[in-house]
């Protein structure tokens, strides 16, 4: 049993104040998940290497509010992480072009009840209170040196 969130109204067996999540979706929890990732260097000259990875991950629909909220529901999506990298072959330094959330795709990674929002809270005419996201951050492509003393 859940304290309701704001807005909720009463299902079947419930009282104003609570809610039963028994055999609900957990929150945050994706039925499916998985990840693939590859990597390769090749030697360049005596002294240098060349390198690339790529990586990807996969991630089934989700309810991203901890009171199983529908209006917070996370679509399914794929990531992908990608570097191409140039150094010594002793690693003792490296350049690197790392780009991050290549498909700049956007998800939520959990949700929250808006401040003063939502009203009949526990009531047939509950009205769900606003959601706030936590997102991911967009695609991103930096530039990395670096070197071991």
């Amino acid at each position: 049993m859940f304290l309701n969130a704001a807005g909720a109204t009463p299902g079947a067996g419930q009282t104003a104040l609570f809610q039963d999540l028994a055999g609900k979706p957990l929150s945050v929890a994706p039925e499916w998940t998985g990840t693939l990732g590859a990597s390769y260097d090749v030697p360049v000259g005596d002294s240098t290497k060349l390198g690339i990875s790529a990586d990807a991950r996969y991630s089934d629909s989700y309810l991203a509010s901890a009171f199983g909220n529908p209006d917070s529901k996370q679509k399914s999506y794929v990531s992908i992480d990608a570097s191409i990298r140039f150094g010594d072959v002793d690693d003792r330094w490296q350049v690197a072009l790392i780009g991050k959330n290549l498909t700049n795709r956007f998800y939520i990674t959990g949700i929250v009840d808006g401040p003063s929002t939502g009203t009949g809270t526990g009531t047939a005419a509950g009205v769900h209170a606003d959601q706030l996201g936590f997102a991911t951050l967009p695609r991103t492509v930096q530039i990395q040196i670096s070197g071991k003393f």
